[in-house]
């Protein structure tokens, strides 16, 4: 669900663009609505009254789950806008992971230069204008090479964080013999011990508990056609029996063993 590709509805990015050529609107406000983002509401800018006022006005309207432009003035230029995702921790873990998606649909096929700033909340009535600022990237000058690869770094690891939290509430049980057989795994034993897990259902279950006596048997036991999960215990050698290595791997199709 997290990699789903959302498409901007026209509606939505002729509101945008007449945005960038009237600057008379401060805010949109923009759901998912099947696989479409589609413009919810639309907030005009007024004359005479500070962004920080704007602001708490929009907070009062907004809905959630929503994606919240904010058009903000900046020295990088008139027309930048900051991106508030709002994601309430009630919701389910897949509209979370739809959201986490949309953030990144939303900016790509819009327009990635007018984005100055991108931020995830759980509550947006707590979230003040000082904390919509600060979320602004701005720069003097040229990014170095090594600047621009931190700065991708630093995105990449906030992106993931945000989806990783989503996943991490998914519902996913555990059969009665995969309970059972981490049990035995976490046992002392005398030997190499291959432990590999499947989702099944939304469940998971035992694939295969074998003692490994080759390391060739490695290679025959991992299927690359399904993803799984592997515990393996790898004896080290050592005088002492109880000595060993425990490894949680997860395994794709392009995995090389």
């Amino acid at each position: 669900m997290n990699g789903q590709v959302l498409r901007v509805s026209e509606p939505l990015a002729t509101q945008f663009q007449t945005a960038q050529e009237t600057n008379t609107v401060r805010c949109i406000e923009a759901k998912v609505t099947g696989e479409q983002l589609v413009v919810n509401k639309v907030f005009q800018i007024h004359e005479g009254v500070q962004a920080d006022a704007e602001w708490a006005s929009i907070q009062a309207e907004c809905s959630t789950p929503s994606l919240v432009l904010f058009h903000i003035a900046t020295s990088n230029g008139p027309l930048k806008w900051i991106l508030v995702a709002s994601v309430c921790d009630t919701l389910p873990a897949r509209d979370k992971m739809l959201y986490a998606s949309a953030r990144d649909c939303l900016k790509q096929q819009l327009g990635l230069a007018y984005f100055v700033g991108d931020v995830h909340t759980t509550n947006l009535s707590a979230f003040t204008y000082r904390d919509v600022v600060s979320t602004m990237h701005t720069t003097t000058g040229p990014l170095s090479d090594r600047e621009v690869l931190l700065k991708e770094e630093a995105l990449l690891e906030r992106d993931l964080s945000v989806k990783s939290s989503a996943m991490n509430v998914l519902p996913f049980g555990m059969s009665a013999a995969c309970d059972t057989a981490l049990i035995a795994f976490s046992k002392k034993g005398t030997s190499s011990t291959w432990l590999s897990m499947r989702m099944t259902n939304e469940e998971l279950v035992v694939d295969a508990s074998v003692h490994i006596t080759r390391d060739d048997q490695i290679n025959a036991l991992v299927d690359k056609e399904q993803p799984s999960f592997v515990l393996y215990r790898s004896l080290v050698d050592d005088p002492t029996p109880t000595t060993c290595t425990v490894q949680l791997l997860y395994i794709d199709s392009n995995v090389a063993l």
